[in-house]
């Protein structure tokens, strides 16, 4: 698979996920594919906090039950 391929998956990936939040009513969200024992992809959308802005990055931490 070529970089503009994965890039072109990665962007429709995200738009995924932000439709997702915005369905869920989700301040924020993440998402982590896994593969080997590593990441293969990692996307971080909205806000970790919304009182402060904070965004939501890849050190976030979710509660387990907000896990879906």
């Amino acid at each position: 698979m070529t970089g503009s391929m994965v890039s072109h998956r990665a962007d429709a990936a995200r738009q995924r996920l932000a439709a997702l939040a915005w369905r869920r009513g989700a301040a924020g969200a993440q998402y982590l594919v896994l593969r080997d024992g590593g990441p293969r992809l990692e996307l971080c959308h909205g806000l970790a906090d919304v009182a402060s802005g904070r965004p939501v990055t890849p050190e976030t931490t979710f509660n387990a039950y907000s896990i879906t």
